[in-house]
């Protein structure tokens, strides 16, 4: 069920106030970056896809149940807006991970773990695009944002046996990956 504050931000999408908006970015826009990044692995084709999401919600605030996570529904959005642009035929060219954003991940203190904090980013974001675009939509819904296989499956409108079985397969593709390069991620769910 969706919170007090979800609702009343639901009330001013439905209502086409132009400060929600505002809001959906100010409260929001930081977890949907993050996972459009994830998603795409290039920071400004995020944003895109942020603000794509944004209007979208905007534009057909109908699109939004009362009852459902409003958070849960923008990040389905912004996933669903970049697995549509990485299926496209001109998003299948790579892209450089330069410029990987601090602010999306953790931000260590001293030099060192800066550095590793960095290497472990670009690592990660390399393994994660060489999942399908559904496998990685499923382990970023599933391991950033904490949605249960119930939550995905509503979201996604997939069956629950489907979303399972993109989580068992995803997780094995990632754990060859990362065997594979010989790195060490802290998972703070089962493990992968």
């Amino acid at each position: 069920m969706a919170g007090g504050n979800d609702l009343w931000l639901a009330k001013k999408i439905w209502d086409k106030d132009e400060d929600a908006a505002f809001e959906v970015v100010s409260r929001y826009g930081n977890t949907m970056l993050k996972s459009a990044y994830l998603m795409l692995g290039d920071y400004h084709e995020a944003e895109d896809v942020v603000q794509e999401a944004i209007w979208l919600i905007i534009k057909k605030p109908e699109i939004y149940k009362e009852n459902g996570d409003l958070e849960a529904f923008l990040v389905t959005i912004a996933i669903n807006l970049a697995r549509d642009r990485l299926r496209s035929f001109w998003k299948k060219r790579v892209y450089p991970k330069e410029h990987l954003p601090k602010s999306l991940f953790s931000v260590s203190s001293s030099a060192e773990e800066v550095a590793v904090d960095k290497i472990q980013r670009e690592s990660m974001v390399g393994i994660l695009e060489k999942l399908s675009v559904d496998y990685r939509a499923v382990i970023i819904l599933y391991y950033y944002q904490d949605l249960s296989v119930k939550e995905i499956s509503t979201l996604m409108n997939w069956p629950e046996g489907t979303v399972k079985s993109k989580l068992h397969r995803g997780r094995k593709i990632l754990r060859k990956e990362i065997e594979k390069g010989g790195i060490s991620y802290g998972v703070n769910r089962t493990e992968i």
